[in-house]
């Protein structure tokens, strides 16, 4: 198989440039616009909230709505900058996770936010040599730089998120499973826990795998999870998450489920131009064919090579964000350490993640001006038909390809 082949690095670069342009204009317009914690930091507000909230008065109390407001507004209101639509942010977070926002409280509410962000891009940086460097052969070229302009990390890092957390889990379950370390590959699927909607297929896909011993690492790890948040916040703390949870299914002022990348926000813009039955059953069978699809590449034999597995939960994770109730453009960034598996590999192409990573930067861009009041719709449908192409691709290697085995990873991986 020839090397993967990309764009010229000169219009690389001009890419990447013009993006980070973008990207600091649009903050820069946020900031002197409406001020801090309204777009830029706004997610940050609420962890922010829920650990001061954990902290002065209880862990069982994070969940409640008129609490955070009284906390939140106080927030918001010292750093508005003109008086705008006001909207309490929940964080449907289980206790263990609200402590890692905890030390942040040592700083003042802006060096915290700037604390968060500086935090995780070295984050990034210094996960990416570890996973990269664990693949054999494979020549970083500017991957960090591309990463940091692509448009799910700018989203997550804008509004202060934590999505980055899921890259590094989902990074270190495949390194783990294809170790042969599969209870240690469950553990590191436990951390998904943050964001549990992203397990609603990669479950599921164990168990036909008949992966006990991952299903047992996790076990191992949800159970942790799980009395960490009695510990913090007793049950009382979790019935309340419980009813938060409900709160988002049902939807919220603040879940804004049009701008998701997801089925259900193609059945609520296409329902504003076609009558809605129409568009939800267009959606809800493409969810069904999405699911089925995914949880039937996990019907291939265990022996299946390693690349066969990246393929595996490339195409789960890509069918995950576009299946979920909950899915926002932050969501994706686990898709990252699987391109560049792939790629290691030579089963994509670098500009397939330069797509995943400028796409969306390009149709919010474009839209923004002309069409101010669409643009994320626009951007969540680019980022659903891009995860449902990671599927589709997924599909067509996985079913067309012979077995293959051989040197997989760095470190004495052996197959």
């Amino acid at each position: 198989m020839t090397a993967p082949r990309g764009p010229g690095k000169k219009w690389l670069n001009l890419a990447l440039l013009a993006a980070a342009c973008l990207y600091v204009l649009f903050t820069l317009g946020s900031l002197l616009g409406r001020g801090l914690f309204e777009t830029v930091g706004g997610d940050y507000r609420a962890f922010r909230s829920s650990a001061q909230i954990a902290t002065q008065v209880g862990f069982a109390q994070v969940y409640d709505l008129d609490l955070q407001e009284q906390y939140q507004r106080a927030l918001y209101d010292a750093y508005a900058r003109i008086p705008v639509l006001y909207m309490t942010v929940p964080a449907p977070l289980l206790p263990p996770f609200i402590l890692i926002f905890v030390p942040l409280l040592l700083l003042p509410p802006l060096p915290g936010l700037i604390a968060w962000t500086v935090l995780q891009v070295l984050l990034l940086w210094l996960y990416l040599r570890r996973f990269l460097g664990a693949l054999e052969g494979f020549e970083e070229r500017g991957v960090f730089a591309l990463l940091l302009c692509s448009f799910p990390l700018f989203w997550n890092l804008l509004f202060g998120q934590i999505n980055l957390f899921l890259l590094i889990f989902v990074g270190e379950f495949l390194l783990a499973y294809l170790r042969g370390r599969e209870i240690v590959s469950g553990l590191w699927l436990g951390g998904l826990l943050l964001k549990p909607q992203a397990l609603i297929l990669l479950l599921p896909g164990l168990l036909l795998r008949r992966s006990f011993k991952a299903l047992a690492g996790f076990g191992l790890a949800g159970l942790a999870v799980l009395g960490l948040s009695l510990l913090l916040g007793g049950p009382e703390g979790l019935i309340a998450l419980g009813r938060l949870i409900l709160g988002y299914a049902e939807g919220l002022q603040t879940n804004v489920p049009q701008f998701m990348v997801n089925w259900r926000a193609l059945a609520l813009n296409l329902g504003e131009l076609i009558p809605a039955p129409i568009a939800w059953g267009v959606a809800i069978a493409g969810m069904l064919l999405t699911a089925g699809v995914a949880l039937a590449f996990w019907l291939r034999p265990r022996q299946s090579s390693p690349t066969q597995f990246g393929l595996v939960l490339l195409g789960t994770y890509a069918a995950t964000c576009a299946v979920t109730w909950h899915s926002h453009i932050q969501m994706t960034l686990p898709l990252v350490v699987l391109l560049l598996f792939l790629e290691s590999r030579g089963q994509v192409d670098r500009r397939l993640l330069i797509a995943w990573a400028l796409v969306p930067a390009a149709v919010y861009f474009a839209a923004l001006l002309p069409l101010p009041a669409i643009p994320q719709r626009l951007t969540g449908f680019s980022m659903l038909v891009l995860n449902l192409y990671l599927v589709y691709r997924a599909a067509r290697q996985l079913w067309s390809a012979e077995p293959e085995r051989g040197a997989g990873l760095a470190e004495g991986w052996t197959y």
